[in-house]
């Protein structure tokens, strides 16, 4: 991909926001939804795995990051007025986004101009980026979840310390990998994985999302 393009894709407006749901197994309904950036070159949909480690490289990526929150709270909203009262919308945030000086100030600006409650909000962060400064990454989130604003432990079950950070991070709900949920069939050891992480997660009184169920025997 050129880095040329990826430099002006912002101001050409060539970013896209696509929607995936994330539904309550009790009740059946989208609770809500995960924000997930694309960008439309052309005729041609660019998945992130593709541009994101570029924008990162090249310095664009707290752009983009702070870009979407925007985007997925006026989202949000929209589908509040509309009549789904409660939904709430979750998305990635990282490291470098994180640590911005006065990014609490930024989410809350953008939540005001919206008039969107803080606990409609739900920041997604990996292991990864916590490792890089735990401490000031424990800090920023510890402000934020005061403000009410919910917060994700996102690829749950890939990470070395998973379990230590779970203890760690001011915490509302833990995204199970789909790396887990692929490899779910009938004996398979997953399942007992992935029935500890949901009675240990219970017992902290945290919740569980799990990713990409697409099957009926992962249902």
């Amino acid at each position: 991909l050129p880095i040329s393009k990826l430099n002006n894709a912002m101001a050409n407006n060539e970013f896209i926001t696509y929607y995936q749901p994330i539904i309550d197994l009790k009740s059946m309904k989208i609770s809500s939804s995960e924000a997930l950036i694309r960008w439309k070159q052309g005729d041609t949909i660019v998945p992130p795995a593709e541009f994101i480690p570029i924008a990162k490289s090249i310095g664009e990526i707290v752009t983009i990051d702070n870009w979407m929150i925007k985007n997925a709270c006026m989202q949000c909203k929209k589908w509040q007025v509309l009549g789904a009262k409660y939904f709430s919308v979750s998305l990635n945030t990282s490291y470098k986004q994180l640590k911005q000086v006065n990014f609490v100030e930024l989410v809350i600006n953008i939540l005001k101009a919206n008039s969107l409650s803080p606990k409609y909000l739900n920041l997604e962060i990996t292991e990864d980026d916590t490792l890089e400064e735990p401490e000031l990454i424990i800090n920023i989130l510890t402000k934020l979840k005061v403000l009410g604003i919910r917060i994700s432990l996102d690829d749950f079950g890939t990470g070395y310390s998973s379990l230590r950070y779970v203890n760690m991070l001011p915490i509302d709900t833990i995204k199970i990998d789909k790396s887990l949920i692929i490899g779910l069939k009938s004996g398979s050891k997953n399942i007992f994985i992935i029935k500890s992480i949901i009675v240990m997660a219970h017992s902290l009184n945290i919740k569980v999302v799990a990713e990409g169920i697409e099957t009926e025997p992962q249902f």
